[in-house]
């Protein structure tokens, strides 16, 4: 019998996922924190894996279950409210934490959450 997967798990392939998603995406200049389109959930929310695993637009909102925006994200996602301001969030006057400013940076965030250092 197959051993069942711990949310921990789901969460670390999901966010690998995003990783990779990331990293196929090319030029800088693709990312955009400001516009749902081009930021790190509008990358995620095309994805077709994601989009079987239930993250959609629904509406022109990114949407998951009953959650749109960043509850979305961060219920997708299983992180808490601080670690989506991390990762998401484009105001940092609002959350006190600049949006990532390339891939790379993103990337590193998201390492960060992986390896329970953020």
């Amino acid at each position: 019998m197959e051993k069942e997967q711990s949310n921990e798990w789901v969460l670390l392939e999901r966010l690998r996922d995003q990783l990779q998603l990331l990293a196929g995406t090319g030029s800088e200049a693709e990312l955009n924190m400001h516009s749902w389109n081009n930021c790190l959930g509008g990358y995620a929310a095309r994805d077709p894996v994601f989009n079987r695993l239930g993250l959609v637009w629904r509406g022109g909102r990114l949407c998951f279950g009953p959650d749109d925006g960043f509850a979305a994200l961060a219920r997708f996602f299983g992180v808490d409210a601080r670690q989506a301001d991390y990762l998401f969030a484009d105001n940092p006057w609002l959350t006190g934490v600049d949006p990532p400013a390339s891939f790379a940076e993103a990337c590193r965030r998201i390492t960060e959450i992986i390896n329970g250092e953020y």
